[in-house]
């Protein structure tokens, strides 16, 4: 019995030593995909400051953000103790102030509220989530707030039993009535679309007294 014991100890710790490995490993492969991501940007940056022409240079710009949200999830979960999900309030609050500080410089008007408190989602779901995020918040500083005006920006997800829910909303002056959002490719909801759909999402848009985006999504499990 005694080396039964033993050895059920050895394993045991085998065990132990060995998911700790794996969890070394995981880490070192978040930080460095962050750090490629990184280089990538920086690269994009060079490139965009040769660009002679202003929309080419907002263009790249707007690719940089959107590799930068992705840099963000693969960061903090690189620094979590958690290597399978991310506290997702925590990544919006970041996300937003990136986004703001970098378009409308450390000193803008606009001021953001986020409610995701216990919201936790895997890297499969969080990086398609915030790509999507990050082209309406993009869009809402771009067409929303122009110039230095101010307004405040509004992220809320909240889980219910089979699936999630998101609301994005701005308080700024919104789109012209006659507005075609199909048709207008340089607002990238092209790419909304096609992440609400692998999301296995819905999207409703209301632009009343400002912008509000209301998005259904499951958390994505691989191989279901």
């Amino acid at each position: 019995e005694l080396q039964t014991a033993d050895k059920q100890v050895g394993i045991r710790k085998q065990l132990q030593l060995s998911l700790a490995e794996k969890n070394v490993l995981i880490r070192e492969i978040h930080h460095r995909v962050k750090n490629n991501m990184q280089v990538i940007t920086s690269l994009l940056a060079l490139q965009a400051n040769k660009a002679k022409d202003s929309h080419l240079h907002e263009e790249f710009q707007y690719i940089q953000f959107r590799i930068n949200s992705m840099a963000m999830v693969h960061e903090m979960l690189y620094a979590a103790g958690d290597l399978a999900y991310i506290d997702y309030e925590k990544y919006l609050n970041q996300l937003i102030t990136t986004l703001v500080v970098s378009m409308k410089g450390s000193d803008g008007n606009i001021t953001s509220h986020v409610d995701a408190k216990s919201i936790k989602l895997n890297i499969d779901t969080a990086i398609p989530l915030g790509l999507l995020i990050n082209e309406l918040l993009t869009n809402s500083l771009i067409h929303a707030f122009p110039g230095d005006s101010s307004g405040q920006i509004s992220v809320a997800i909240k889980r219910l039993p089979d699936h999630y829910e998101l609301k994005l909303s701005d308080n700024g002056i919104g789109f012209p009535v006659d507005f075609d959002f199909q048709n207008n490719i340089s607002l990238g909801l092209g790419l909304v679309d096609t992440l609400t759909l692998q999301l296995e999402g819905t999207l409703h848009r209301e632009t009343n007294n400002g912008t509000t985006y209301l998005i259904t999504f499951k958390q994505i499990v691989p191989n279901a």
